[in-house]
């Protein structure tokens, strides 16, 4: 549906919504898919989802794209 980058100058937390990429905050379906172009960098990639019942943030891990195939 969209694509988008996020450029870290220095190590650090960015938080971003869907519609930064251009997508409606409402999805009800879909996935993210995140990529490092710096092979040497460590880095840890997990989202959060607001929860409408509670409107508590829900932590979704991240997963590799091998381990989401049944």
């Amino acid at each position: 549906m969209a694509s988008g980058s996020l450029v870290f100058e220095e190590a650090g937390l960015k938080q971003k919504n869907l519609d930064f990429f251009g997508v409606d905050d409402a999805l009800l379906d879909g996935w993210v898919e995140i990529r490092c172009g710096d092979p040497s960098a460590i880095w840890y990639a997990y989202a959060t989802v607001i929860d409408n019942v509670t409107g508590d943030s829900v932590y979704r891990a991240a997963i590799t794209q091998q381990s989401s195939i049944p």
